[in-house]
């Protein structure tokens, strides 16, 4: 009587199992309404950002040239602002840009041919284009300026030489103050902040530090690139004894110069 027990167990065992597979199979779901539609997201387009070197040309700017003309880059005469073409006028009153109406004054010459003698300034006038493409995008624009301590500061042919650097707007306006290039190596010695020129671009407000300058015209018809012009300034000081630095070479080499993005903060979703 036990074994009749447990098959019936088993057989209602079985049956259960077989019963649940049927549920599972036989579409336990309903059919219900449903709807769908669409709504166009847009296209998200990335700006442009760039920077490329164009061309060097020099000047003999030494402030008693007498067969001086207005330097010109596109067309603009570059334009200090008042008292700013003066390099270091405090210890060496002899350390000054040739200017005539604030405007610089200069020579062309052919470096390698051309020959500085104590109390020459030289002008390398280097032209760099900028692209700046985006309605939040601001950059700053540095210059690698080992090249130019090594030529102020060699031990054997160049002490005496001293650099300073000035930087020109599409206008030939002079942005900022003319400054001194120093002694010290920094690969990124900050010479202009900028930013693109586009509608939403007037309110953008980035604190990273300095004056924010668009790049290009105020009526917006650029296409986001601009020209930047950096003035090289190598004065020979006019003190030099002797016959030191005859026949020196101060090589400037190429100056490198690098567009960085620059931002505060972003709103970043995986933090």
């Amino acid at each position: 009587m036990n074994e009749r027990r447990i098959g019936r167990k088993r057989i209602t065992a079985i049956l259960a199992i077989v019963t649940g597979a049927i549920l599972l199979i036989g579409g336990s779901t309903y059919a219900l309404w449903s709807a769908s539609d669409h709504v166009e997201g847009g296209t998200i387009i990335t700006g442009d950002f760039n920077l490329k070197g164009l061309s060097a040309i020099h000047f003999d700017v030494s402030s008693d040239r007498a067969d001086s003309t207005d330097v010109e880059v596109d067309g603009n005469a570059l334009t200090f602002g008042t008292g700013q073409a003066v390099l270091d006028s405090a210890s060496d009153p002899q350390a000054k840009v040739r200017i005539d109406d604030n405007k610089m004054q200069g020579h062309a010459v052919v470096l390698g041919d051309w020959r500085i003698v104590p109390g020459d300034t030289v002008a390398a006038v280097l032209q760099y284009e900028v692209t700046l493409v985006g309605d939040n995008l601001v950059a700053d624009l540095t210059i690698d300026n080992s090249a130019m301590v090594a030529a102020a500061t060699a031990d054997d042919s160049n002490e005496g030489v001293s650099f300073y650097y000035a930087v020109f707007g599409m206008d030939g306006v002079q942005i900022g103050t003319t400054q001194p290039v120093g002694t010290t190596v920094n690969k990124t010695l900050q010479i202009v902040r900028i930013q693109a020129n586009n509608d939403g671009q007037s309110g953008t407000n980035d604190t990273v530090g300095g004056n924010l300058i668009p790049i290009v015209d105020a009526n917006n018809e650029s296409d986001g690139t601009a020209t930047v012009t950096l003035v090289v300034f190598g004065y020979f000081d006019y003190t030099t004894p002797d016959r030191d630095f005859v026949e020196a070479e101060n090589a400037l080499g190429s100056v490198t110069a690098t567009l960085t993005q620059v931002r505060e903060d972003t709103d970043q979703f995986d933090r």
